[in-house]
């Protein structure tokens, strides 16, 4: 989508704005999917939950390697072998639902397959986060739609322009609700796989 730089009206600012927002809706919206479980073991699941360590919250990539050495085990490493209690605790308390094991010096954490019932509340949850990124969007064009009838009101832009700016603005919501969907439905996808 091409914007067009017009400095008199401010019109790359806002058009570049909801540009911008669209793109952290999705971004957000990607990195929440990573964190449900989908029967096979990856690293995402794990890596952004946060370990009270050394007095404060880290996530768990600050503080171990994560291999996942088959689809049905994720492997913990700590840098120090003194947080391992520590990293178990934050694992088996997540919502994940895993029961980590300690071996020596790593954490092993079986990820077991999930049954029907948890897979269909997973797909529930998916479908959740992506009316919740839905209305994001909604309240993003929104907001773009009130600034370009404000600018046309305040004669700032011609009513042409005024149009031709909503059809833009209306294509990058579009775009991003296509988007939003693709995700959504590969994510189902990869729930519902055996």
């Amino acid at each position: 989508m091409e914007l067009h730089w017009d400095l008199r009206f401010g019109i790359w600012d806002f058009m570049t704005e909801l540009e911008n927002n669209l793109s952290k809706i999705i971004d957000y919206l990607k990195s929440e999917l990573a964190t449900i479980r989908t029967g096979r073991a990856h690293a995402t699941m794990v890596e952004d939950l946060l370990v009270e360590a050394y007095g404060q919250k880290m996530s768990l990539k600050e503080l171990a390697g994560i291999t996942v050495p088959d689809p049905s085990l994720i492997l913990l490493n700590p840098w120090d072998k003194s947080i391992l209690a520590d990293i178990e605790k934050a694992v088996r308390e997540s919502k994940l639902g895993l029961s980590p094991v300690v071996d020596e010096e790593v954490i092993r954490v079986p990820v077991p397959p999930l049954s029907e019932e948890r897979r269909l509340e997973f797909v529930k949850l998916v479908k959740e986060m992506i009316e919740n990124a839905r209305q994001k969007v909604r309240a993003s064009r929104q907001e773009a739609i009130e600034e370009i009838r404000r600018q046309e009101k305040d004669k700032e832009i011609s009513e042409d322009e005024k149009f031709r700016l909503e059809k833009e603005a209306q294509g990058q919501v579009e775009n991003c609700n296509r988007e939003i969907k693709e995700i959504g439905e590969e994510k189902e996808s990869e729930i519902l796989r055996i």
